[in-house]
């Protein structure tokens, strides 16, 4: 644990509730969690949670909501310490401590923080970056960042000291099925500030199964082709992992080098407001952008290569030679995310 942990009376006190309002669920899932957002929109006070349990609220009106099915089978079916934890790390520490300090950061140093980071990491180049990882992570937290996108080629295996190392974080990991082998699940199920996104193929099926005996907190990664998805595979696609419990489906563009499509950000949206399906679907890139753009005045995404280099589609800068193994997260930023409006 690093020295960024936002040690709180008020994280303390919310920890407390939330574990109690999750046994309470149990017994009436559908009641209990009308009555808990109700509540959250009442204490609320930032952008963000304000905007998020709004819609909430609205959406949870349809009595007919896929979204009543999956919170009862989150409820029952994830370790409950996995949900606090990865629930307070991303809901306290980074949407609510994190984004005070970021905004707090931005309008003094005049350059846009995001409120998560992503990093492409190479199992091959893993032991020469990974000191680089570290102290990437720790300058991320130091300024707010406490939500992280690993995209894993060959490399689960080796993350998981990291991500352990800062239980303060939130984790999501994206991995091949080949990768999630019994046990790597065994060592990953005891990292409660983790979600697995599995990419899904018929070679997943089985780690979708595993991961819901285990009880852990998992999603599904479905990487497209912005030029190839349609509507009708969306909800294909949706259809099929009712099955098989993801909390999310997270379509992520095939390569981190193509910017997301936006046409199929607007099928995302309008399938999210439909509820039909259990699963909620994500355009992972163009929906952090979206929560990025309430928590500060200005909406960014900030993505790095398995080399440390700043990946272009996420900069509003040139990113020529912006590598964070040579350069500080502060520098990054001031040089390629200015603000434009304060």
């Amino acid at each position: 644990m690093t020295n960024n942990t936002p040690d709180t009376v008020i994280r303390r006190l919310t920890e407390t509730y939330l574990r109690g309002k999750i046994r309470e669920l149990k017994n009436d899932p559908e009641r209990g969690i009308r009555n808990l957002i109700d509540l959250a929109l009442n204490l609320s006070s930032g952008r963000f949670q304000q905007n998020f349990f709004l819609a909430a609220q609205t959406m949870l009106q349809n009595q007919q909501s896929s979204y009543y099915r999956l919170i009862q089978d989150v409820i029952f079916h994830v370790n409950e310490e996995h949900l606090v934890t990865f629930g307070m790390n991303v809901g306290y520490n980074s949407l609510t401590y994190g984004a005070k300090r970021i905004r707090a950061t931005e309008d003094v140093e005049g350059f846009n923080i995001p409120w998560v980071i992503a990093l492409s990491v190479n199992g091959e180049l893993y032991d020469r970056m990974e000191g680089f990882y570290q102290s990437l992570l720790d300058q991320g937290t130091e300024l707010g960042v406490y939500s992280w996108i690993l995209h894993a080629e060959s490399a689960a295996d080796k993350v998981l000291p990291l991500i352990k190392a800062h239980s303060e974080c939130a984790f999501m990991l994206i991995i091949s099925a080949s990768e999630a082998t019994d046990d790597f699940l065994t060592e990953a199920e005891l990292l409660h500030n983790l979600i697995l996104s599995v990419k899904y193929d018929a070679d997943a099926l089985w780690v979708y199964s595993r991961m819901r005996e285990r009880k852990m907190l998992y999603s599904a990664c479905i990487p497209y082709n912005p030029n190839h998805m349609t509507g009708q595979m969306l909800n294909d696609l949706l259809s099929e992992l009712d099955e098989l419990h993801p909390i999310l489906a997270l379509f992520v563009p095939a390569s981190m080098a193509e910017a997301p499509a936006s046409s199929l950000y607007d099928e995302i949206l309008a399938l999210r407001q439909n509820q039909k399906y259990a699963a909620i679907p994500l355009e992972l890139y163009c929906d952090a952008r979206w929560i990025d753009g309430i928590i500060s005045t200005d909406a960014c995404t900030l993505a790095f290569d398995e080399n440390g280099d700043l990946y272009r589609e996420y900069s509003s800068a040139s990113a020529d030679g912006i590598n964070f193994c040579s350069m500080s997260l502060q520098s990054i930023l001031k040089k390629c995310y200015p603000k434009t409006r304060r």
